[in-house]
């Protein structure tokens, strides 16, 4: 027993078919065509290519359906119910959304491109061929797949069979631009246009940007205040000490005419006083020479 090796069944036969990328889906529909086909499985390796194939199926008139990523649940499970009945004859769908796929009627793999590595090669062509039915596997590939078919030959432990259809018209030449699978451009985005201003809006909003007379606008349509520099250490104490003087002159200018006034109230009082003095002295001087 051989752990960790997958093979494929022996009742699945292995065909390649080479192919230009641009005539892949035309081979396609010759395959189909010339094939006695019961139900088919196409495995494509994108979501987006897995959507084309299947509309250009159903616009051809085949039963087809696809299975990828950007379905809803409900749709996938109706495209796997479909392809259990036999409502849909062809399904189309990428390695990531065919995993559970359990259909036993599987007549026919087609691998429209070759997978990434040979394990998924195996994985895919084992969804036919299965309760000792025989199945076809059908892969067509391109030049750039010359070294995965060599990997997977060397799983297969057998050279895989080349093919070419007869009457297919191989020389075709491929299109300046691939319009086959080119997504769709994008509707460009509008923007909401805004409702023209009345004029008298347009008037209140001129005014309001002109600047009045002799008077500059600083940024924002904002005048200017006046412009007052930081004073420093040295030009605040010089400040501090005008301030202290204008406050002593202003004092001394308070003090004086209430001493003054202080003065001429007390000057008559202090003469008065004298006057006196002398009085009394004259009056003991008169008393001493009387004696």
């Amino acid at each position: 027993v051989q752990v960790g090796r997958i093979t494929a069944a022996a009742t699945v036969s292995h065909a390649l078919y080479p192919v230009p990328q641009h005539l892949k889906t035309p081979l396609l529909f010759e395959l189909l065509h010339h094939t006695d086909t019961e139900s088919v499985l196409i495995f494509t390796k994108t979501k987006h290519r897995a959507k084309r194939v299947g509309e250009q199926l159903e616009k051809s008139g085949y039963k087809a359906a696809s299975l990828q990523g950007n379905l809803s649940q409900n749709r996938r499970q109706a495209a796997l119910d479909g392809f259990r009945d036999g409502s849909f004859q062809i399904l189309v769908a990428t390695d990531i959304a065919a995993r559970g796929i359990d259909v036993s009627q599987v007549s026919h793999v087609i691998n429209y491109d070759i997978p990434d590595t040979p394990e998924a090669y195996t994985h895919r062509i084992g969804r036919t061929g299965r309760a000792a039915r025989t199945g076809d596997a059908f892969t067509m590939v391109t030049d750039e797949d010359e070294l995965m078919v060599r990997r997977i030959e060397k799983v297969l432990g057998a050279k895989i069979e080349r093919k070419t259809l007869e009457g297919f018209d191989y020389s075709v030449p491929a299109p300046k631009k691939d319009l086959e699978f080119a997504r769709p451009p994008r509707e460009p985005q509008r923007r909401k246009e805004k409702a023209p201003k009345s004029e008298g809006e347009r008037n209140e909003k001129g005014a309001a940007a002109k600047p009045g007379e002799g008077q500059r606008r600083g940024p924002g349509g904002k005048a200017p205040g006046k412009r007052r520099g930081k004073p420093g250490k040295a030009g605040n104490a010089g400040n501090a000490g005008n301030a202290g003087n204008a406050g002593n002159a202003s004092n001394a200018g308070v003090a004086r005419p209430q001493r003054e006034g202080a003065a001429a109230k007390g000057h008559p009082q202090r003469e008065t006083g004298s006057a006196n003095r002398q009085q009394r002295s004259g009056g003991f001087a008169s008393r001493r020479s009387g004696r």
